[in-house]
């Protein structure tokens, strides 16, 4: 999994590509903490590249809404899937997250739909096949400074 993190305006959107298993959901938990710690109070889960995520995603997700609604701060999920929608509403799960089919209707919930979107830096990235350029002893997350 990668995990970039970009804003538009006053909105930060981690944008997560590939795919989410529970080492994914543990390091998007910790970012996540980061990021609001970081005084972050809207905040884009953008999950459109994301190719697979495990049940794990939904326990995630609904743990990183409330923790931001404690700190008046609020998620929302962008994703062009309509499964994560039907899966969140048949969990009965769908008024604690809201999902919006991509990150221009996700922004213009937060009023920021004509904002310039920018990449800060890659929070998290694959480990690179050993011998390839680049690559570095990891274990399994390669951390950005």
């Amino acid at each position: 999994m990668r995990i970039a993190r970009k804003s538009a305006g006053n909105v930060t959107i981690l944008a997560l590509t590939g795919e989410i298993d529970t080492d994914g959901v543990r390091a998007l938990g910790e970012k996540t903490d980061a990021v609001v710690g970081t005084g972050c109070h809207r905040l884009v889960f953008s999950l459109s590249n994301v190719r697979f995520f495990n049940s794990a995603v939904f326990a995630c997700l609904v743990t990183a809404s409330r923790h931001l609604d404690d700190v008046d701060a609020e998620l929302v999920v962008s994703a062009s899937s309509g499964t994560l929608q039907l899966m969140l509403e048949a969990l009965g799960l769908s008024g604690q997250v809201r999902v919006f089919p991509n990150d221009r209707a996700a922004l213009a919930y937060f009023g920021e739909e004509g904002s310039e979107v920018t990449v800060h830096r890659v929070l998290l990235e694959p480990p690179r096949q050993p011998g390839s350029a680049g690559a570095q002893p990891t274990h399994g997350i390669r951390p950005c400074l």
